[in-house]
């Protein structure tokens, strides 16, 4: 085994040969005896410095007689290269870049500034390595026109870069920049890469774009040779599936290479949302039998379709495996729960699963008290609404036309009217669903007065009521 003084002499010829030590290499290398002047590994960017030895650059080791000079706590980029400056050391594009990250650690942005003026006076403006960290560091510290700058003064802008400033621009939400830089990229001839085609399908998710659009990129994609790989073919499939084009979804999704847990939530969303649930639930058996770990969303999707199609033993199966997979607690899925048991009806485990939620939503109310009233339990139903009143829950127009109903039913017109007021108070009078339960009570409880009053007020006179005797009677068409 080498001894201490012989492993030194062996550290300083590789420095003269490589330049540099990397730091797990150094890690091995225990620091000289002589406390002195001591090296040691780089461990900190604050005390990072090279040293011009007219060979390869030493920018990994710090010098003990360093802190004596610098509070390492206060420590500034510039302090630090007017301190290497005047001890004759001249800074490299490693020593800028772990400056930069030192920028990022503090958050400084007038540091960062300063640090990009040094970098253009010496000389550096041209080195990708520090565009590309300059870029990461603005788009941290919330400087786009930074950003901006930087890309745009860039005097070869590789793929990588533009993946950068795309992936950026995507990650602070601005789908309209993506797009407009997608475009320069595609007048430049850079190829775009796959990470590039990710943020830009999911910018178009942001933005709205048309189908059109969509398909130029697609058939760009299947141009430059890609796999459909799940970067690149999740959000297409959403894209397809949110346009309607169901069967080009599928398709998608047939020649993915390897499916994760979002390719299938996507496919699985993209049946039930339009309209297509029993493929949707044959999918979710597919997925299951897989071995693929269902999300709370699949759990929603697939009961919500089980509830338009009224497949009612599905969904009770479906809640076996919510608990088995430890969704029971998700609210979007207890809200699915709530109404499927609501519309078989079973109101017993409607209302356990609604008792255990932890967190109950406007979609929980009004799920289990649309149900109520429409089964004809206008008591409960009406408990429910007073009680999340008080929870400051705001009912939907369904719902209130679901209790109007109810009450409409039972002939409970004092029940009605208070309703009433409610639907005058919360602004909804000139919804259609509500204005038509109105009138349902008003003539089921024989107060034509009031049902003449709310017809008139009507200036569509679209409710599907229509006078049709001379006495005032009404009758629904």
């Amino acid at each position: 085994m080498l001894t201490q003084i012989q492993r030194e002499p062996m550290i300083l010829n590789l420095i003269s040969l490589r330049g540099s030590l990397s730091k797990p290499f150094l890690s091995h290398f225990p620091r000289k005896s002589n406390p002195a002047i001591s090296l040691k590994p780089f461990q900190n960017p604050r005390k990072c410095f090279s040293w011009d030895l007219s060979r390869p650059t030493l920018a990994c080791y710090a010098f003990d007689e360093f802190p004596n000079e610098v509070n390492e706590e206060n420590l500034k980029g510039i302090e630090f290269l007017q301190l290497m400056e005047h001890r004759g050391i001249c800074a490299n594009c490693q020593t800028y870049t772990w400056l930069l990250d030192l920028c990022l650690n503090t958050g400084s942005l007038v540091e960062c500034k300063k640090l990009h003026g040094k970098i253009l006076k010496l000389g550096f403006g041209n080195e990708s390595v520090l565009c590309n960290k300059l870029v990461d560091v603005y788009f941290v510290l919330g400087d786009l026109d930074g950003v901006v700058k930087v890309f745009e003064d860039m005097p070869n802008r590789s793929a990588r870069s533009w993946d950068k400033i795309i992936s950026g621009f995507m990650a602070k939400k601005m789908s309209n920049r993506v797009l407009d830089l997608f475009s320069c990229m595609v007048e430049e001839n850079v190829s775009p890469t796959e990470i590039t085609f990710g943020s830009v399908l999911r910018a178009c998710s942001g933005h709205g774009v048309g189908i059109r659009y969509v398909e130029q990129i697609h058939a760009r994609i299947i141009f430059h040779g890609f796999p459909f790989s799940p970067i690149i073919s999740n959000p297409l499939i959403g894209l397809y599936a949110k346009n309607g084009l169901i069967l080009s979804a599928r398709k998608v999704f047939d020649n993915l290479c390897m499916k994760d847990s979002v390719s299938w939530v996507a496919m699985i969303s993209g049946f039930s949302q339009n309209g297509y649930e029993e493929e949707a639930i044959h999918l979710f058996c597919e997925m299951h039998i897989a071995g693929i770990f269902p999300t709370p969303y699949v759990f929603s999707s697939v009961l919500s379709g089980c509830t338009k199609i009224k497949l009612f033993d599905v969904g009770e199966q479906l809640h076996a495996l919510v608990f088995k997979y430890g969704s029971s607690l998700e609210t979007y899925v207890c809200n699915a729960l709530v109404t499927l048991y609501s519309r078989m009806p079973n109101f017993v485990s409607a209302e356990k699963v609604f008792s255990k939620m932890q967190s109950k939503d406007e979609v929980s109310f009004n799920s289990l008290i649309s149900g109520l009233a429409q089964q004809g339990f206008s008591d409960g139903a009406l408990e429910l609404f007073t009680k999340m009143k008080r929870d400051y829950l705001k009912p939907d127009c369904v719902t209130v036309a679901s209790l109007l109903s109810a009450c409409a039913s039972n002939g409970a017109l004092c029940k009605g009217e208070q309703l009433h007021s409610y639907v005058i108070k919360a602004g909804m009078s000139s919804d259609i669903i509500v204005e038509g339960a109105l009138l349902d009570l008003y003539v089921n409880c024989s107060d034509i007065k009031t049902a003449h009053e709310i017809f008139l007020t009507n200036k569509d006179r679209k409710c599907g009521f229509v006078e049709c005797d001379a006495c005032g009677l009404w009758e629904v068409r």
